[in-house]
């Protein structure tokens, strides 16, 4: 992912150094649109908030380079007041807030539909108890807090 959003960002600059090159507006669109998307692909299925920092600051070191190719500023210069310049937060916040609305769309799913019947099947039923750890699915969903697995020390639940 990070890989993926580098290059991203490194193919996307040779368009904003062209002769006409990319207002700060298309490139503001271009980055969310491309670059937040290849970066943050999969977070509901590996994040979890704690125990995950060096990926975090991986994926916040390759948002730094977006944002300094995107202001056109020098590679020195701070980040916290290019978040405030750009409106772009730190990634941290976004996958916070991707979980955040993961939660809210697995809350408000009918219980038939099939993403329901994987969290609540046993397909582990031939592991013993102690095997058996809360998945992210069950831990996101209203099963998990229903279940009581809302406080566990490895869930946020949104509300």
């Amino acid at each position: 992912m990070v890989n993926c959003a580098r290059s991203t960002i490194r193919g996307l600059s040779v368009l904003g150094n062209s002769i006409r090159g990319l207002d700060f507006i298309n490139w503001q669109k271009v980055y969310n649109a491309v670059v937040i998307l290849a970066l943050t692909y999969g977070v509901p299925v590996w994040y979890m908030g704690h125990h995950q920092k060096g990926l975090v600051k991986h994926m916040q070191i390759a948002q730094n380079e977006g944002l300094h190719k995107m202001s056109r500023v020098f590679c020195m210069t701070l980040i916290e007041p290019l978040h405030n310049l750009t409106h772009i937060p730190p990634i941290s916040y976004v996958l916070d807030k991707l979980i955040q609305s993961y939660s809210q769309h697995l809350a408000g799913l009918p219980p038939q539909c099939k993403t329901c019947t994987v969290i609540t099947m046993d397909h582990c039923q031939y592991w013993p108890a102690y095997v058996q750890p809360p998945t992210h699915l069950v831990l996101r969903s209203h099963i998990g807090t229903a279940v009581g697995l809302s406080n566990a020390p490895c869930c946020k639940v949104f509300v």
